[in-house]
């Protein structure tokens, strides 16, 4: 059932922050199912939007799952997921085409939520030495999302997967009047692939935000 407020599950390291017109969900939990996190994909730290009960801000789907390597692995990595990106790196390393021989470790480090805001705080070590942590900040019907990052890193790249009936224009406004405000880091338009049934794609927007060390993001009216 849908939460009728914010909440965190502690014990799946799930977090749903809330407001009358905006719902988004927060993982910070383990990183599949087992040891060999079974089906697992690189969405450590993601965070999916949805606004008046409409998908905005969305992974890209799994597209497949065999007959094609180069696919199934595209469609479960760290850029098709509402996360960052450290340079060319990868949350986890796959082992064939369901399990993983390397899988990143998240901590749900704070988890404040109220009627009136929430804040929710977590990390992962996927990128070690480096650690990636994301700050989720909820004020009425706004989200504000900071990345930062501690250790070795070139470049942070925070990508945002528009769902595919939601287009942008290049002042960050989408078609459902509402923006996206990049408050820290260098924005760009990109276009991608979306795959909301088993073996189908079709086109949609991503904005790619990059930075050297923080990235803030606002989504709200």
């Amino acid at each position: 059932p849908v939460p009728t407020r914010s909440r965190v599950f502690r014990t799946s390291g799930q977090v749903i922050l809330r407001s009358e017109r905006l719902l988004a969900t927060f993982d910070a939990g383990p990183f599949g199912f087992g040891s060999l996190a079974a089906h697992a994909h690189c969405d450590a730290l993601a965070v999916n939007v949805a606004i008046d009960g409409k998908p905005l801000l969305v992974d890209r789907g799994t597209y497949r799952y065999n007959g094609d390597r180069a696919a199934r692995d595209r469609y479960r990595m760290t850029a098709v997921h509402n996360t960052v990106q450290l340079d060319s790196r990868e949350q986890g390393e796959p082992a064939g085409p369901f399990l993983w021989r390397r899988t990143p470790n998240g901590t749900l480090e704070r988890g404040d939520l109220s009627e009136d805001g929430d804040i929710a705080v977590a990390t992962h070590d996927g990128f070690a030495p480096a650690t990636h942590r994301r700050t989720l900040v909820r004020r009425g019907d706004g989200l504000e999302i900071v990345d930062e990052v501690s250790g070795p890193v070139t470049e942070l790249c925070a990508r945002f997967h528009l769902a595919p009936d939601i287009e942008i224009d290049r002042t960050w406004t989408m078609n459902n009047g509402w923006r996206i405000e990049v408050t820290d880091g260098r924005a760009e338009l990109v276009q991608a692939m979306h795959s909301d049934r088993y073996g189908s794609e079709r086109p949609a927007q991503t904005v790619e935000v990059r930075s050297s060390r923080r990235i803030s993001v606002r989504i709200g009216r």
